[in-house]
């Protein structure tokens, strides 16, 4: 899922999802400049600026975040762990050739799995 759909929730003032009536002219410019890269690396940082500026600002304090479980077969491909547990469907498949399978899957419970992201 790409960053601006949740960042996006507060470049409006009233209405919208934005329940918080936060609205900084200063934020909303920095998604746009993101939004204007063509370079996607570029962008992710650029909007992972524009985040850190949100969080500093702190609109919203989360008190609570649901926990999700959840597993898959090592057939199961384009299916990974994320926040809210949402899967973009038509990029997952199934794989039938099993030298493709998902081997000795990281435990999720340890920075194992941190460490597998960071290399692909």
């Amino acid at each position: 899922m790409d960053p601006f759909t949740y960042l996006s929730l507060f470049t409006t003032k009233e209405g919208g999802d934005n329940m918080t009536g936060w609205y900084d002219p200063k934020f909303v410019r920095m998604l746009d400049e993101a939004n204007r890269q063509p370079e996607q690396a570029v962008r992710y940082q650029m909007l992972s600026k524009a985040e850190a500026y949100l969080l500093d600002a702190a609109p919203v304090i989360t008190l609570l975040k649901p926990a999700t479980s959840w597993m898959k077969k090592p057939y199961v491909k384009g299916m990974y762990p994320n926040p809210g547990t949402l899967h973009a469907w038509k990029y997952i498949y199934i794989e039938h050739d099993q030298a493709k399978w998902d081997q000795q899957m990281p435990d999720m419970t340890t920075d194992e799995l941190a460490a597998v992201a960071a290399k692909e």
